[in-house]
C-alpha cells in the first residue's frame, strides 16, 4: 500500500522545507486543521463535487418540473381553445336561428293576412265565386 499513490489523496507526512498556505491551527468547517496547501485544498475539492452534482440533481429535477407543466399548459391551452371554437359554434347557430325568427314570423303573418281578408269580405260578394282555401300550416 506504500508504494500506491492517489493524485487526491493528502499526504499523511508534511515537511519541515514545504510551505504553508495557511498559519498552523486553522480549521475548516469540519473542524480538521490543515497543515499545507494540498491537504487544506482536498476536502473543499471533494466538497464542490458533491455540491456539484446536488446542483446538477436539483437542475434535472426542476427541469422535469418545467416540461410537466409546460406539458400541462399545453393540455389546458388545447381544451380551452376546443371550447372557444365549440362556444363559437354554438354562438353563429343562435345567431342563424334568431336570424331565422323573424323571417318566420313575418311569414306566419303574411300567410294570415289573406285568411283575415277573406273573413272580412262581405257575404254577397263571396257568393259570386268559389272561396280559396287557406293554405295548412
Amino acid at each position: 500500500m506504500q508504494g500506491l499513490k492517489c493524485r487526491n489523496y493528502p499526504k499523511e507526512t508534511t515537511s519541515p522545507t514545504q510551505e504553508r498556505a495557511t498559519p498552523p491551527g486553522k480549521r475548516n468547517d469540519d473542524g480538521r486543521i490543515f497543515e499545507n496547501r494540498r491537504e487544506m485544498n482536498w476536502p473543499k475539492k471533494k466538497r464542490s463535487f458533491k455540491d456539484f452534482e446536488e446542483k446538477v440533481a436539483k437542475l434535472q429535477e426542476g427541469l422535469k418540473n418545467q416540461k410537466d407543466l409546460l406539458e400541462e399548459q399545453r393540455v389546458l391551452e388545447a381544451q380551452s381553445n376546443q371550447t372557444i371554437k365549440d362556444l363559437s359554434t354554438a354562438l353563429e347557430s343562435w345567431r342563424n336561428k334568431r336570424r331565422w325568427i323573424p323571417m318566420l314570423e313575418k311569414q306566419l303573418e303574411y300567410a294570415d293576412r289573406p285568411i283575415s281578408s277573406w273573413n272580412a269580405i262581405p257575404s254577397s260578394a263571396s257568393s259570386s265565386g268559389p272561396r280559396p282555401q287557406a293554405r295548412s300550416r
